[in-house]
């Protein structure tokens, strides 16, 4: 029983690290994007609302497009 889990949890563990994986690639990708959008335009970005059973871009996650508001330690 104790194996079933570790291979369950293992599963569980990978989606989630992958999520983490496109999230931090989505974030270095907005900047340039967003350098492409001229100051009187606007932007379009589409994500996915979850990635396998991880909740992703739900309900139109604004902390990423939004600048760091603590500095960086």
């Amino acid at each position: 029983m104790i194996a079933a889990e570790l291979l369950l949890l293992r599963a569980t563990v990978a989606q989630w690290s992958m999520a983490g994986v496109q999230a931090r690639a989505l974030i270095a990708a907005l900047p340039g994007i967003a350098s492409e959008v001229s100051g009187t335009g606007y932007g379009f970005v589409l994500v996915p609302d979850h990635l396998g059973s991880v909740p992703f871009g739900r309900n139109a996650q604004g902390g990423l497009v939004l600048p760091p508001t603590q500095p960086l330690s």
